[in-house]
C-alpha cells in the first residue's frame, strides 16, 4: 500500500512542472521581447505552441505507452522534458525557444498518458483509484492556476531561463525515484502508433492557426493565407475521414455526436 501512494507522488510530482509550462510565459512576453528580440507573431508561438504540439501528440504517445509500458514511457518523457527545459532556458534566439518548447510538448504527451496509465495499473480498488485521479486533476488545474503566478516570481528576481530551470531538479528527483519505486508494466509490442494519423492531425492545427494568426497581423496577401486555411482544412477533413474508417482508431470521432460532449455538460 505505501509503494502504491509513493508511487502516485512520484507520477503527481513529474506531472507539476507539465502543468505549469501550459501558462508560465504568460507574463513572460514584455521580458522575451526585449532579450530575444521576438516580435508579436513569434512570442504568440512560444507560448502557444506547447499545448499546440501536445494535443496532437498526447494520443500516439499513449499508443506508445501500450507498446513498451507506462513506466518506460514516463522515464523517456522526463528525461526529454527535462533536457528540452535546459535547451529553453539557454535559447539564444526566439526561433530556438519555439523549438524547444515543441520538444517540452512532446515530453510532456509522453508524461501524460503515463501518469493514468500508471494510476490505472497502481490502484486496483475503485475507490483508491478514483482519489488518486482526483489528486491528479488536482495537481493539473491547480499547476496551470499558479503558472502565471510562479513565472511572475521567478521573472522578477531571476533571469527569464529560470521559468524552465525549475522543471530539471524536478525531473531529476522523479527519474531517480521511479526507477526503484514505479513498478514496470508489461508492454504490446502490437500496438499500432498511428505517428502519421498525428503527424496529419498537428501540421493541420499548425496550418489553422498560423492563417488565423497571419490574417490578423496582415503578414501575408490574402491569397497566401487563404491557401493555408485551405490546406489546413483539407487535413484535417482527411484526417476525420481516416479515424472514421480505421480499424484501430486514434480518436472515435462518434464521440462528438455525444449530446454531453457537445454542449459541455
Amino acid at each position: 500500500m505505501f509503494r502504491q501512494w509513493l508511487a502516485l507522488v512520484i507520477i503527481v510530482l513529474v506531472y507539476i512542472p507539465v502543468a505549469i509550462d501550459a501558462t508560465v510565459l504568460h507574463v513572460a512576453a514584455p521580458t522575451l521581447s526585449m532579450t530575444l528580440g521576438a516580435s508579436g507573431n513569434e512570442l504568440l508561438w512560444i507560448i502557444d505552441i506547447y499545448s499546440l504540439v501536445m494535443a496532437g501528440m498526447v494520443l500516439p504517445m499513449g499508443a506508445l505507452g501500450d507498446r513498451i509500458g507506462f513506466k518506460r514511457l514516463l522515464m523517456l518523457g522526463s528525461t526529454l522534458f527535462g533536457l528540452s527545459s535546459l535547451a529553453a532556458a539557454f535559447a539564444p534566439s526566439a526561433g530556438w525557444l519555439i523549438a524547444a518548447r515543441a520538444s517540452l510538448a512532446i515530453g510532456a504527451a509522453m508524461i501524460i498518458p503515463a501518469t493514468l496509465a500508471g494510476i490505472r495499473t497502481l490502484f486496483i480498488n475503485a475507490r483508491d483509484r478514483n482519489i488518486a485521479l482526483g489528486v491528479w486533476a488536482a495537481v493539473g488545474s491547480g499547476g496551470a492556476a499558479f503558472g502565471p503566478l510562479i513565472g511572475g516570481m521567478l521573472l522578477e528576481h531571476f533571469y527569464w531561463g529560470s521559468v524552465f530551470l525549475i522543471n530539471v531538479p524536478i525531473v531529476l528527483v522523479v527519474v531517480s525515484l521511479a526507477a526503484v519505486y514505479v513498478p514496470r508494466q508489461q508492454g504490446r509490442p502490437e500496438q499500432p502508433l498511428n505517428i502519421s494519423h498525428a503527424v496529419m492531425l498537428i501540421a493541420a492545427i499548425l496550418l489553422l492557426v498560423y492563417s488565423a494568426k497571419t490574417a490578423l497581423k496582415g503578414g501575408l496577401s490574402p491569397w497566401l493565407v487563404a491557401c493555408t486555411l485551405l490546406t489546413g482544412a483539407v487535413l484535417l477533413f482527411i484526417f476525420v475521414r481516416i479515424q472514421l474508417r480505421a480499424r484501430v482508431l486514434m480518436i472515435d470521432m462518434r464521440l462528438f455526436c455525444h449530446r454531453i460532449i457537445l454542449s459541455g455538460w
